[in-house]
């Protein structure tokens, strides 16, 4: 037992006192980040800094220029999600108008251009799997876009395949591919172009 005090306010209090946001220690992927806060934000090569805040607009105007971002984005799929590539920040955005904790599971297969790229025992499948949860609360659905962000591995890759799925039936709800072009030794970034 720490000495002092060990109170914590109630939910909602810091919100109506105008309290902006809510940060949480730094950690080093965006999967944990997301598991700590509603938020996440890159602030280095290996480190995130989980947040809560209250509004999603909030967020949007200070870390996330949705318009400017998807201007200068790739759409790679178009379904339930539109899957968008910023190769020049190695990453895939996740869009949907509205989102909601109900959403399903969300699973990420990404296929290198080598299966030596991946850890000997990923080899066997071919592919890395980066299964998510989005981070947004049903108290964050509004009528603006929501937008989650994934960062891809340093390797090159040859295609990515995503969807959503129920964890407990192992069951789909959709599913995309989207496969680059090879043209022999030609990158941008890490995804061949």
């Amino acid at each position: 037992m720490r000495a002092g005090h060990n109170r914590q306010p109630p939910p909602g209090y810091l919100w109506q006192r105008g309290v902006n946001f809510k940060v949480y220690p730094a950690v080093t992927s965006a999967e944990e980040a997301l598991e700590r806060g509603i938020y996440g934000v890159r602030v280095g090569p290996a480190l995130w800094t989980p947040f809560d805040a209250p509004s999603r607009e909030w967020v949007a105007a200070r870390f996330v220029q949705f318009k400017d971002r998807l201007e200068n984005a790739r759409l790679l799929m178009h379904g339930p999600f539109d899957v968008y590539l910023e190769s020049w920040a190695n990453r895939l955005l996740y869009v949907k108008d509205r989102c909601d904790a109900s959403e399903p599971m969300v699973f990420l297969y990404v296929v290198p251009m080598k299966v030596a790229y991946l850890s000997t025992d990923r080899q066997q499948h071919g592919f890395e799997n980066r299964d998510f949860k989005l981070p947004f609360g049903p108290s964050r659905t509004v009528t603006t876009r929501s937008v989650a962000v994934w960062a891809l591995p340093d390797y090159p890759i040859a295609g990515v395949r995503t969807g959503q799925y129920d964890p407990e039936s192992r069951s789909r709800f959709w599913t995309s591919e989207f496969r680059f072009a090879v043209p022999e030794h030609r990158y941008e970034g890490n995804l061949v172009q």
